[in-house]
């Protein structure tokens, strides 16, 4: 098996997965002596992406072969300040593990929990940054 290396920005459980593959390898930081004595910079076959685009973020980017990002809204931001960059990421949707439940034993529950009457609809939102998240788009469209 070929060696793959990668980097993160956050941890996620498709991280997780994938680090306990023998071939995946995280792409090392460099020590204070490697700083100070100008080593050239490592850089992951493999970034994903999340979150806000910072300067190192744009080099991690920029020498990646591929850079995943979790939303098609983070991919279009990217592309927008770096058209060229569109070739190489591509949009992989977090994953969550739960086990599952009838949906109707769900939404009854809710319903109590949060004393909301049951003829009520509901969407749920989540995200760490309602800026960059889209919610103000998706208002607009309803």
């Amino acid at each position: 098996m070929k060696l793959i290396t990668i980097d993160f920005k956050s941890k996620t459980n498709l991280i997780e997965a994938l680090l306990k593959k023998e071939n995946i390898k995280v792409i090392k930081k460099k020590t204070l002596i490697e700083k100070l004595t100008f080593k050239k910079d490592n850089y992951a076959q493999i970034y994903f992406h999340s979150g806000k685009l910072e300067d190192k973020d744009i080099k991690k980017i920029e020498n990646s072969k591929f850079t995943i990002v979790n939303s098609y809204f983070s991919k279009n931001k990217i592309i927008e300040k770096f058209p060229h960059f569109d070739n190489k990421i591509e949009v992989l949707y977090p994953s969550i593990n739960m086990p599952l439940y009838k949906e109707k034993e769900i939404k009854k529950q809710l319903y109590l929990d949060l004393k909301i009457n049951s003829e009520n609809k509901i969407i749920f939102f989540t995200a760490k940054n309602f800026k960059t998240s889209g919610i103000k788009e998706f208002i607009d469209i309803i």
